[in-house]
Order: structure tokens, then sequence, then C-alpha cells
């Protein structure tokens, strides 16, 4: 975390990024949120992972872009997009491992 936080810094200090005065803390959520996916093995990381780069590409667009509100709604709809999409797989991966948390056999505890 520390050297991913040296190397932003660098980044953030070139001169093509001379404008943009948060740009070191854009391309650290960036590569956080990347090493959290990738070297991760919870299932719960990988979905804080995913939300956290979704949240990012959000906040790098506001920031390298900021008269591009498309931009912007485009990186909201892709972060529900995955959320969603995470969700559902998460449920279906429950369902598989455990088919007694299936509703249908549930009904059976009723009196």
């Amino acid at each position: 975390v520390i050297a991913v936080l040296v190397i932003a810094r660098q980044v953030g200090q070139m001169a093509a990024f001379a404008d943009v005065h948060t740009a070191a803390l854009v391309f650290y959520a960036i590569v956080t949120s990347i090493l959290v996916v990738t070297l991760h093995r919870s299932l719960l990381a990988h979905i804080i992972g995913l939300l956290a780069l979704g949240s990012t590409i959000t906040l790098a667009s506001a920031v390298f872009a900021p008269g591009l509100p498309g931009g912007v709604e485009l990186a909201d709809t892709f972060d529900a997009v995955i959320a969603t999409l995470v969700g559902v797989l998460i449920a279906r991966a429950v369902a598989k491992h455990d088919p007694g948390l299936d509703i249908r056999s549930l009904r059976k505890l009723r009196g």
C-alpha cells in the first residue's frame, strides 16, 4: 500500500498532470481497488474492490473531464450494473452451495 502511494504521488507530479491537483489520489484509488480485486481471495473483498473501482471511475471522470457530465453518468450506470451482477452471482453461489436456503424448502416449516 505504501509503495502504491509513493508511485501514485510520483505519477501525480508528472508534467502531464500539472493542471490536475488530485491526479495522485485518482491513481492511488484506481491501483488500490485493482489490487484488492486481484490479490484477495475473499468474495467480500472482490465485491468491495469492484464497487471501489466503479466509484473510482466516477471520480476519475469528474477529475479529468469536469465538462463531461455524460461520462459521470455512464460511470454511475456501470457501477450499478456491476453491483447488481455481483449480487446475483453471490445469491446463486449461496443457493448452489447450500440448497437448504432455498425459499421452497423453507416453506415446509409452516405448521
